[in-house]
């Protein structure tokens, strides 16, 4: 009887099977040969890890950040939202052409803490640059393209000082509504607006005539935003509806705006019904002459101030942080903080002030020891 040896069985003893582009030499060694990348150099090393190591580095020789990094923008829609998406290809867009045609197995900390540090704006922006491409380095060792990413704890020196809110006086947003009805009247709609609903500017692009409800009371529904970098309507940045309670300054605009119009029509409109964009209300309506340094978001901080500031208002911080559609508790306090303290630090001032500050007990009298 004749024994059929198993197709594919190793033998006891046999070597193991060796990776494409290296063989053994006769003396013992291990010879890689790279069969891609700029580099094809071979070379004889002792160990089989030592001449795999050395195959994978001339794979990932002459490889630049720009190849990289158009791979990973090409995966990242499956990955993010789409508005992260928009801001990792803008600052993308602003690389500096030396830093993307760096090799990329050979980038160190230092030069993209200089990108980083380099980058031209507030500390904000600076801090999304840095987000970006630690995203796209910590990809790159997903990818094994690198063993570490260079991105690892970079700082973000802090140049820009602290800022809070920076609310606009109500003469001062009347005064410019004023002044833009004249040529404008879409633009003086959407000022006010956003002065007393405090809503955001991608929410006030997505409010149709349907969101105004006017039982039992007047409110406008805020269930979408259309930030104008996406092409989609997503939900607001909570990820939750709301209903925002209408003052008669904006009761008035919303009644007007959508008297005899269908309720799937967008509440603001320009003169030739399209969608409003802040950029083209800014540059139309003049906003650097008139505004005084504020910016287009400084409309929603001057919502906010007002509610906290409201004289015996009911609202608690909560009831704020439901109106402007805030996740976390702490953003709607950074309000209040601008103004000297959230509401309960400034009760418990109230407090020690009326009944004087706690004093270290002294140890004679409270029954410690003489």
């Amino acid at each position: 009887m004749t024994r059929t040896r198993k197709t594919g069985s190793r033998r006891r003893g046999a070597l193991p099977r060796l990776p494409a582009g290296i063989c053994r030499t006769p003396d013992g060694c291990y010879r890689a040969r790279p069969t891609s990348g700029r580099k094809r150099t071979p070379k004889t090393f002792g160990t089989l890890d030592e001449a795999k190591a050395y195959l994978r580095q001339q794979e990932l020789a002459g490889r630049s950040v720009r190849e990289a990094i158009d791979l990973w923008l090409k995966e990242r829609p499956n990955s993010v939202k789409p508005s992260t998406l928009s801001r990792d290809k803008q600052i993308v867009r602003n690389l500096p052409k030396d830093f993307l045609s760096l090799d990329l197995a050979s980038i160190t900390f230092s030069e993209v803490s200089a990108v980083v540090n380099g980058w031209p704006g507030k500390d904000g922006t600076r801090k999304r640059v840095r987000t970006t491409l630690q995203a796209f380095f910590t990809w790159c060792v997903r990818k094994k393209f690198i063993d570490e990413t260079p991105a690892r704890d970079i700082r973000v020196a802090e140049t820009s000082p602290p800022s809070g809110p920076n609310p606009f006086t109500w003469d001062k947003i009347q005064e410019i509504a004023d002044a833009t009805r004249v040529k404008h009247p879409y633009i003086a709609d959407a000022l006010l607006l956003a002065a007393h609903t405090g809503v955001r500017l991608g929410e006030l692009r997505a409010i149709r005539v349907g969101d105004y409800v006017q039982v039992p009371h007047q409110h406008l529904r805020i269930s979408h935003n259309h930030p104008e970098n996406q092409a989609e309507e997503t939900t607001p940045k909570s990820g939750k509806s709301r209903f925002i309670p209408l003052d008669p300054v904006a009761a008035a605009i919303v009644k007007r705006l959508a008297a005899g119009r269908a309720p799937d029509e967008y509440l603001l409109v320009t003169k030739r019904g399209a969608q409003v964009k802040s950029r083209n209300m800014r540059r139309d309506m003049g906003w650097k002459d008139l505004a005084d340094g504020h910016n287009w978001k400084d409309l929603r901080h001057t919502a906010a101030v007002e509610w906290c500031r409201l004289p015996g208002s009911p609202l608690q911080e909560t009831d704020i942080q439901r109106l402007l559609g805030h996740s976390a508790l702490s953003t709607t306090e950074g309000y209040l903080a601008g103004l000297g303290g959230t509401r309960w630090q400034n009760e418990i001032s109230a407090k020690f002030q009326a009944f004087g500050t706690p004093q270290i007990p002294d140890s004679r009298h409270d029954g410690g020891a003489a």
